[in-house]
């Protein structure tokens, strides 16, 4: 190919114009809500979703979509690493139809299936996940009696350590105190037992039961149980204690240490069974009750507090049909509250996210329904078994899909990194900060060859500090139009796109414009002469398309993203 100077200016006023805005998908508050669910009524598959809610629990958006490839049904709580990542399961498919092991990174809002679970003994995923303090995160099954197992965040490998015995049949989601992982199971191991308490060592890595329920003080134990200031745990079981004159379970604390196990109550009737606690910051105890029915009302479930003090309980809120005529939800007894940094509780039913201030007593449902419309707004049973979590969020930027640029010397460039919620910016060259680059546009007038380099932007805000990933700045001394001029010359914006896609070119009309599928397969056509096209992209499914640009002499291979 021939090369001038006119191509030459040419490239020049479309650098000068090139900015790349990384669209990010952040709520306003830095603080979000994070959760799954278990089927779809709000999404685009029949799966369920992991969403994310603002700082009060208002403001849903849908993150990921499960599906066959990524998995189906989230049944238990997703939780939060320590590298920032959110982690979770599902219970149906992936690759072997046993479910997943999923990470999904807020930094960048990407997804990806860490590990397609085998098709053994991953079946009942109900439990969520617990991140222990070697770094580690531990979970349990519930088929073939159950399975404890260990996920290595930074091997990405994953390992049985223990199965548990017939019939005992383990449930709900492990706890860590003392340097140990403790756990519940419903039966036990011989005629008489009805449940024990398990531990195993972290250090030694010695499983062993260390409780069991005989029915003197309550038999079946519930949920999971929760650490307290004290360093004691607390739980609650199916049945009362004998003679049995309440029919909603106990109310009992665990000592790791020495074993000790303490009967503290008998559940009222009025709160029902238990299946999940959470501590407030004012060191009460809160959870939801099983109770269906109030005097004078119509109930599905309930709020509840219990003083450790006083040794009582509170009735507080019963879902269902109000008196206003409103309607909260039913059945939230198989998910538990959230006890917020801002000190009040969140928590998510079949048809509301609701808050409770016990500072005040005071109880809103965001998202309250007319009773003719009983049906689930975001999934039916979301998050179920499970807790919403709450996650103080990095800057965050969407993935660099073109993070290289050949430039000409002499040129203008400026590159936008554009975030809702970064307060300060700081770009980086080859690991040293740029005293004159500030603020999200890296901008250069008259660049020269000495600006080569791999550059990065350093975000913070109050939740912490986020560097992108790299962006790569080759200069050239250019006299004209090669192949890497003619890559610069065609944009595709805006990338990634929602409905439409716009090439354009400022030296080169097109002649037919092709997108291709991952499968190669040509989805769309157009035939252009013009050195602008616009197309239509709003029924394309979201992924990844090549896009086969036709010159008058030439062929341009460009990618872009359908969200």
């Amino acid at each position: 190919m021939q090369k001038n100077h006119f191509m030459k200016n040419r490239l020049h006023l479309m650098l000068t114009t090139l900015g790349l805005l990384i669209h990010l998908n952040c709520a306003f508050a830095q603080k979000e809500f994070w959760g799954s669910t278990r089927y779809m009524t709000g999404g685009t598959t029949s799966g369920g979703f992991l969403f994310k809610t603002d700082s009060v629990a208002g403001n849903v958006v849908i993150v990921h979509n499960f599906d066959s490839l990524s998995g189906f049904e989230a049944l238990g709580s997703v939780i939060q690493a320590a590298n920032g990542n959110i982690y979770g399961t599902t219970t149906t498919g992936g690759l072997n139809g046993s479910g997943t092991l999923f990470e999904y990174n807020p930094d960048i809002d990407s997804f990806i299936v860490k590990i397609n679970l085998p098709d053994i003994n991953f079946f009942y995923l109900y439990d969520g996940l617990i991140q222990a303090s070697n770094g580690k995160i531990y979970f349990t099954t519930e088929i073939n009696n159950g399975y404890l197992y260990e996920y290595d965040i930074t091997a990405n490998t994953l390992t049985p350590l223990a199965q548990f015995p017939y019939p005992t049949n383990q449930r709900g989601t492990l706890v860590e105190a003392n340097g140990k992982i403790f756990g519940l199971t419903t039966l036990g191991l011989i005629m008489g037992e009805h449940g024990k308490i398990y531990e195993y060592n972290l250090t030694t890595h010695v499983f062993s039961y260390v409780h069991t329920f005989n029915g003197l003080y309550g038999y079946i134990p519930l949920g999971k149980m929760i650490l307290g200031t004290n360093g004691l745990l607390y739980g609650t079981t199916q049945t009362s204690s004998y003679p049995y004159t309440t029919n909603s379970g106990t109310l009992y604390s665990f000592n790791p240490q020495t074993y000790a196990y303490t009967f503290l109550t008998d559940i009222p009737d009025t709160i029902g069974n238990v299946f999940y606690l959470t501590f407030g910051a004012n060191n009460k105890i809160y959870g939801i009750g099983a109770n269906s029915y109030q005097p004078n009302c119509q109930y599905y479930g309930n709020i509840f507090e219990y003083d450790l003090v006083a040794n009582s309980f509170q009735f507080i809120h019963g879902f269902g049909l109000q008196s206003n005529g409103t309607y909260d939800g039913l059945y939230p007894i198989l998910g538990g509250l959230l006890a917020a940094s801002n000190s009040k509780l969140y928590g998510v039913n079949n048809a509301t996210f609701y808050e409770y201030d016990y500072s005040n007593n005071t109880f809103i449902a965001n998202t309250p329904i007319p009773v003719a419309q009983p049906t689930p707004v975001y999934g039916a049973n979301p998050n179920v078994n499970g807790y919403l979590i709450e996650i103080c969020r990095k800057p965050s930027y969407k993935y660099f899909y073109t993070d290289s640029f050949t430039i000409c010397e002499t040129h203008n460039f400026n590159y936008t990194v554009h975030s809702t919620n970064a307060n300060s910016y700081q770009w980086n060259k080859n690991g040293a900060a740029l005293a004159t680059q500030t603020d999200s546009i890296l901008n250069f007038s008259n660049i020269q060859l000495s600006d080569s380099g791999i550059y990065t932007c350093t975000m913070q805000n109050q939740c912490g500090q986020t560097e992108t990933m790299n962006l790569v700045i080759m200069i050239d001394v250019c006299t004209g139009m090669d192949e890497t001029s003619l890559q610069n010359n065609i944009t595709i914006q805006p990338n990634p796109a929602h409905d439409k896609i716009t090439i354009s070119s400022l030296q080169t009309n097109f002649s037919k414009i092709e997108i291709i599928n991952a499968l190669g397969e040509i989805v769309l056509q157009t035939k252009n002469n013009s050195n602008q096209a616009d197309i239509d992209v709003s029924k394309l499914q979201q992924g990844v398309y090549q896009v086969k640009i036709y010159l008058d002499k030439n062929v341009v291979m460009k990618k872009f993203v359908k969200e």
